[in-house]
């Protein structure tokens, strides 16, 4: 049975600098840069796969040592390579664990995790099938919220039943995957200056739009971010959360430099606080390579400022012997967002009064019609979490003279 986290102890929850603010619960996501984040360490010369396995090599050595496995590039990477850790340096074998959701299709990637557990050889395999408990605002949720507060992500809960079964060992997560290996803001200007790269017909266009200044591209990104289409929140609202992205994602020409400022992101950090503080409740040691400083440092160092070239910026690269390439080349991706959005948030969706939302900045009666779609926008989940918070805690503590 699981325990409680934290009973018995003293309580470990996120600082409240890493919790969301009004306006990043609004938009679903922090932004910016965080202003105490320590600077990335000094490399040490390691690749990129040297520095990922010198981070598996020490969850190994806190047994057990579970991996998170969902069948898609990131987990599947990570969880080869610490297979072959495992038999190289004779240590007891990385358990897969796996989150399914049988009535949530669109979430299956049964046949994916098939594929690579049989490449790896893998005889243990932890397999958790779930109903509607992944909620937003169901009962894991409900727990990682009420101790820790307003956190991102909003599924941080997601990882609370794996870090249970890891009490006492390790486990490691692909979390960061994406961000990591995404491109640079203006890929062809880097590569024609630090790759010393010939311009070819097919760059003048992209080239020309990255040599415009700083102010017009902020301004073409806010005109075609995402934000625009969010109606639930207020149209001024719109405009100055997209403006903030922008500035904030304007990333650096070189490719170290890009790393550093992902690192320094309030994505990044309170990420990372908040996945510290829950594995802390269930005494594990999580390990989040993609999102790990030393190794970071140690891409960065070894990329330097044109980057790591085509072949070495992917996953293949680092665990592609390992696996079925078939892997690599799927264009499909699961979605969870229904497993997420299930039966409490539809119950609370339906009674919602628009409690626990500041209207100057969303537009209640839109945003509950939103809550009502078929598929709400996930970029909604953190203002439901807040909203529930706040009418669980006015029902807990009634104002005076109110009707009990």
């Amino acid at each position: 049975m699981p325990s409680t986290p934290g009973r018995g102890r003293p309580t470990r929850t996120v600082p409240a600098g890493y919790q969301l603010t009004a306006l990043e619960t609004v938009a679903g996501s922090p932004y910016g840069t965080d202003p105490v984040a320590p600077p990335l360490p000094a490399p040490s010369g390691a690749t990129p796969r040297q520095a990922l396995e010198r981070s598996l090599l020490d969850a190994l050595q806190r047994s057990p040592c579970l991996v998170t496995f969902s069948g898609g590039r990131d987990s599947s990477t990570l969880l080869a390579l610490t297979a072959r850790l495992a038999r190289d340096h004779g240590l007891p074998a990385p358990v897969p664990v796996t989150h399914r959701f049988p009535r949530v299709p669109e979430s299956d990637e049964g046949e994916w995790q098939e594929l690579v557990i049989g490449r790896l050889g893998l005889d243990d395999w932890e397999l958790l099938e779930w109903d509607d408990e992944m909620d937003i605002i169901g009962p894991l949720a409900a727990a990682v919220l009420g101790r820790h507060g307003q956190v991102m992500p909003f599924n941080a809960h997601f990882m609370a039943p794996m870090l249970e079964r890891a009490r006492g060992g390790s486990l490691v997560t692909g979390v960061g995957g994406d961000e990591l290996f995404g491109p640079v803001d203006r890929p062809v200007l880097a590569g024609l200056r630090y790759a010393r790269r010939r311009p070819g017909r097919s760059d003048l266009r992209p080239l020309a739009r990255e040599l415009a200044p700083r102010s017009r591209r902020i301004a073409r990104v806010v005109s075609t971010h995402p934000f625009r289409e969010f109606g639930w929140i207020r149209p001024e609202v719109r405009r100055l959360l997209a403006e903030d992205f922008a500035r904030a994602y304007a990333m650096p020409l070189r490719w170290d430099g890009s790393i550093d400022q992902m690192w320094r992101s309030r994505y990044v950090q309170c990420s990372r606080a908040t996945l510290a503080a829950i594995a802390a409740d269930h005494d594990a040691d999580l390990r989040v390579p993609f999102m790990d400083p030393v190794v970071l440092a140690d891409i960065a160092g070894h990329a330097g400022a044109a980057g790591l070239g085509k072949r070495e910026s992917s996953l293949p690269a680092l665990a592609g012997e390992l696996l079925p390439p078939e892997l690599f080349e799927r264009r499909t991706k699961a979605s969870f967002d229904a497993a997420f959005f299930h039966r409490h948030a539809r119950a609370f969706a339906a009674s919602w009064d628009g409690t626990g939302v500041d209207p100057s900045l969303v537009d209640p009666e839109l945003l509950h019609a939103e809550w009502l779609a078929p598929r709400p926008s996930a970029n909604t989940f953190s203002l439901m979490q807040q909203a529930w918070r706040e009418t669980r805690r006015l029902a807990a503590n009634p104002a005076p003279g109110s009707a009990a």
